[in-house]
């Protein structure tokens, strides 16, 4: 950069050139964290995908949720039909929240289905 008035060449300035290093710095963390977070949500999905067609249901979505502690990523986040979508592998009924949001009924029941499938003696 040159400063026409006074014919001089500006060198620019040093906080600028920190700022940017910083920036670049925090994007490569970003990234890395979204790559680690792909990571554990693909083993996530290998692990429950088995589980829960060994128990005669199909695993075709869910969300999870993560966190940051002392830089490391963290699954933070509880698994339930709530925040997934199972269906019967056999007749591909709905097992999940949508027999609410759809009116399909059966809701406390179909829950009570999943449970008792992964083993869980839920007592009413």
């Amino acid at each position: 950069k040159q400063n026409l008035l006074e014919g001089k060449k500006e060198e620019p300035k040093k906080f600028e050139r920190l700022k940017l290093d910083e920036t670049l710095t925090e994007v490569e963390n970003i990234l890395a964290q979204i790559e680690e977070m792909k990571k554990q949500t693909y083993k996530v999905n290998e692990i429950l995908s088995k589980l829960f067609l060994d128990s005669g249901l199909i695993l075709v979505d869910f969300k999870v949720e993560f966190g940051v502690y002392k830089d490391k990523i963290l699954l933070a986040d509880e698994f339930t039909p709530d925040g997934c979508r199972l269906w019967d592998s056999k007749t591909m009924k709905k097992m999940d929240k949508d027999r609410f949001r759809q009116g399909l009924g059966d809701v406390v029941e179909s829950y009570h289905q999943v449970a008792d499938r992964l083993g869980m003696n839920i007592e009413t």
